[in-house]
Protein backbone atom coordinates (compact mmCIF):
# COMPACT_ATOMS: atom_id res chain seq x y z
CA UNK A 1 0.00 0.00 0.00
CA UNK A 2 2.88 2.31 1.04
CA UNK A 3 4.44 1.57 -2.64
CA UNK A 4 1.55 1.95 -4.36
CA UNK A 5 0.71 5.97 -2.54
CA UNK A 6 4.25 6.59 -3.59
CA UNK A 7 4.27 5.67 -6.83
CA UNK A 8 1.49 7.53 -7.83
CA UNK A 9 2.48 10.88 -5.89
CA UNK A 10 5.45 10.63 -8.38
CA UNK A 11 2.63 10.11 -10.95
CA UNK A 12 0.97 13.23 -10.26
CA UNK A 13 4.10 15.24 -9.44
CA UNK A 14 3.65 18.41 -10.94
CA UNK A 15 6.34 18.43 -13.67
CA UNK A 16 9.41 20.78 -14.42
CA UNK A 17 8.55 24.60 -15.93
CA UNK A 18 7.86 24.96 -19.13
CA UNK A 19 8.72 28.49 -21.44
CA UNK A 20 6.14 30.76 -20.91
CA UNK A 21 4.04 30.45 -24.34
CA UNK A 22 4.22 33.54 -27.00
CA UNK A 23 0.61 35.49 -27.78
CA UNK A 24 1.97 34.28 -30.95
CA UNK A 25 1.43 30.84 -30.62
CA UNK A 26 -1.28 31.11 -28.23
CA UNK A 27 -3.47 33.25 -30.69
CA UNK A 28 -6.63 31.31 -31.17
CA UNK A 29 -5.62 31.99 -35.61
CA UNK A 30 -3.47 33.88 -37.20
CA UNK A 31 -5.08 37.40 -37.86
CA UNK A 32 -1.68 38.84 -39.61
CA UNK A 33 -2.51 40.38 -43.53
CA UNK A 34 -4.79 43.08 -44.39
CA UNK A 35 -8.24 43.79 -43.25
CA UNK A 36 -10.77 45.81 -44.20
CA UNK A 37 -13.77 46.99 -41.56
CA UNK A 38 -17.15 46.61 -42.38
CA UNK A 39 -19.44 49.19 -41.03
CA UNK A 40 -22.56 48.02 -40.13
CA UNK A 41 -23.45 50.03 -37.05
CA UNK A 42 -23.32 53.62 -35.91
CA UNK A 43 -23.24 54.55 -39.61
CA UNK A 44 -24.12 58.09 -39.98
CA UNK A 45 -21.15 58.81 -37.12
CA UNK A 46 -18.56 56.42 -38.75
CA UNK A 47 -18.50 57.65 -42.62
CA UNK A 48 -19.53 61.14 -42.47
CA UNK A 49 -17.72 63.61 -40.52
CA UNK A 50 -20.37 65.65 -38.52
CA UNK A 51 -20.94 69.01 -39.00
CA UNK A 52 -19.74 71.60 -36.76
CA UNK A 53 -22.17 71.39 -33.25
CA UNK A 54 -23.69 68.01 -34.56
CA UNK A 55 -23.45 65.91 -31.25
CA UNK A 56 -26.54 63.36 -31.88
CA UNK A 57 -23.75 60.59 -31.54
CA UNK A 58 -21.99 61.74 -28.16
CA UNK A 59 -23.91 62.25 -24.87
CA UNK A 60 -22.88 65.91 -24.03
CA UNK A 61 -24.07 67.98 -20.56
CA UNK A 62 -24.01 71.81 -21.27
CA UNK A 63 -20.62 72.42 -20.40
CA UNK A 64 -20.13 69.84 -22.95
CA UNK A 65 -21.81 71.16 -25.40
CA UNK A 66 -20.24 74.93 -24.65
CA UNK A 67 -16.78 73.05 -25.25
CA UNK A 68 -17.45 71.85 -28.40
CA UNK A 69 -19.17 74.78 -30.40
CA UNK A 70 -15.84 76.44 -29.27
CA UNK A 71 -13.90 74.03 -31.22
CA UNK A 72 -11.42 75.68 -33.78
CA UNK A 73 -9.69 72.92 -35.97
CA UNK A 74 -7.57 75.69 -37.24
CA UNK A 75 -6.04 75.78 -33.60
CA UNK A 76 -5.56 72.18 -33.52
CA UNK A 77 -3.53 72.11 -36.65
CA UNK A 78 -1.60 75.56 -35.55
CA UNK A 79 -0.54 73.50 -32.26
CA UNK A 80 0.22 70.64 -34.23
CA UNK A 81 -2.57 68.19 -33.28
CA UNK A 82 -3.87 67.53 -36.74
CA UNK A 83 -3.81 64.01 -35.35
CA UNK A 84 -6.50 64.09 -32.53
CA UNK A 85 -8.93 62.67 -34.48
CA UNK A 86 -6.28 59.25 -34.73
CA UNK A 87 -6.03 58.52 -31.58
CA UNK A 88 -6.44 54.83 -30.13
CA UNK A 89 -9.74 55.94 -29.29
CA UNK A 90 -11.01 56.75 -32.43
CA UNK A 91 -9.03 55.12 -35.13
CA UNK A 92 -10.25 51.45 -34.11
CA UNK A 93 -13.87 52.86 -35.05
CA UNK A 94 -13.18 55.12 -38.10
CA UNK A 95 -13.40 52.88 -41.47
CA UNK A 96 -10.34 52.14 -42.88
CA UNK A 97 -7.75 49.43 -43.85
CA UNK A 98 -5.56 47.73 -40.98
CA UNK A 99 -2.04 45.65 -42.04
CA UNK A 100 -2.22 43.19 -38.93
CA UNK A 101 1.71 41.96 -38.22
CA UNK A 102 3.47 40.60 -35.41
CA UNK A 103 6.55 43.07 -34.27
CA UNK A 104 8.02 39.90 -32.47
CA UNK A 105 6.62 36.92 -30.68
CA UNK A 106 4.54 39.13 -28.05
CA UNK A 107 3.77 42.37 -29.73
CA UNK A 108 0.57 42.28 -32.06
CA UNK A 109 1.34 45.65 -35.05
CA UNK A 110 -1.71 46.90 -35.87
CA UNK A 111 -1.02 49.66 -39.00
CA UNK A 112 -3.94 51.98 -40.50
CA UNK A 113 -4.55 53.87 -43.51
CA UNK A 114 -6.67 56.68 -41.87
CA UNK A 115 -4.48 58.84 -40.08
CA UNK A 116 -1.41 56.75 -40.75
CA UNK A 117 -1.45 55.36 -37.01
CA UNK A 118 0.52 52.82 -35.80
CA UNK A 119 -0.85 50.61 -32.44
CA UNK A 120 1.09 47.81 -30.89
CA UNK A 121 -0.43 45.19 -28.34
CA UNK A 122 2.22 44.17 -26.01
CA UNK A 123 1.49 40.66 -24.29
CA UNK A 124 3.55 38.89 -21.33
CA UNK A 125 4.00 42.32 -19.99
CA UNK A 126 3.70 45.16 -17.47
CA UNK A 127 3.13 48.78 -18.79
CA UNK A 128 6.06 50.75 -17.50
CA UNK A 129 5.17 52.86 -14.84
CA UNK A 130 5.90 56.23 -16.42
CA UNK A 131 6.15 57.26 -20.08
CA UNK A 132 5.40 59.83 -22.54
CA UNK A 133 2.04 59.88 -23.48
CA UNK A 134 0.78 59.47 -26.90
CA UNK A 135 -1.46 59.49 -29.04
CA UNK A 136 -1.76 55.29 -29.21
CA UNK A 137 -0.61 55.03 -25.59
CA UNK A 138 0.64 51.85 -24.18
CA UNK A 139 -1.64 48.78 -24.97
CA UNK A 140 -1.40 45.40 -22.54
CA UNK A 141 -3.00 42.53 -24.40
CA UNK A 142 -4.13 38.84 -23.39
CA UNK A 143 -5.94 36.04 -25.19
CA UNK A 144 -8.88 35.86 -22.54
CA UNK A 145 -10.55 32.43 -22.93
CA UNK A 146 -14.14 32.09 -22.14
CA UNK A 147 -15.22 30.49 -19.49
CA UNK A 148 -16.33 26.79 -19.66
CA UNK A 149 -19.64 25.50 -21.42
CA UNK A 150 -20.28 29.39 -23.04
CA UNK A 151 -19.80 28.04 -26.57
CA UNK A 152 -21.98 27.59 -29.02
CA UNK A 153 -25.22 24.94 -28.51
CA UNK A 154 -24.35 21.38 -29.59
CA UNK A 155 -26.62 20.32 -32.42
CA UNK A 156 -29.97 18.97 -31.93
CA UNK A 157 -33.14 19.92 -29.64
CA UNK A 158 -32.92 20.66 -26.35
CA UNK A 159 -28.78 20.37 -26.28
CA UNK A 160 -26.65 21.76 -23.84
CA UNK A 161 -23.70 24.55 -24.67
CA UNK A 162 -20.20 23.02 -24.96
CA UNK A 163 -16.77 24.42 -24.11
CA UNK A 164 -15.09 25.90 -26.91
CA UNK A 165 -11.58 26.70 -27.16
CA UNK A 166 -12.32 30.58 -28.89
CA UNK A 167 -10.63 33.40 -27.52
CA UNK A 168 -11.38 36.82 -27.17
CA UNK A 169 -8.76 39.60 -27.64
CA UNK A 170 -8.32 41.90 -24.80
CA UNK A 171 -6.90 45.13 -24.51
CA UNK A 172 -6.65 47.88 -21.86
CA UNK A 173 -4.86 51.06 -23.14
CA UNK A 174 -2.94 53.87 -20.86
CA UNK A 175 -0.82 56.53 -20.95
CA UNK A 176 -2.53 58.21 -23.96
CA UNK A 177 -3.09 62.00 -24.92
CA UNK A 178 -6.66 63.51 -24.62
CA UNK A 179 -7.97 63.22 -27.75
CA UNK A 180 -11.45 62.67 -29.73
CA UNK A 181 -14.33 60.72 -29.83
Amino acid sequence: MLLFCFISSVAFAQGRGQAPTTARAAAPVDFTGYWVSVVTEDWRWRMVTPARGDFAGVPLNVEGRKLGEAWDPAKDEAAGEQCKAYGAGGIMRIPGRLHITWEDDNTLRIDTDQGMQTRLFHFNTKAPETGERTWQGYSLANWERPPRGTGTPAPGLGAVRTGTQGRSLEVVTNQLRPGYL
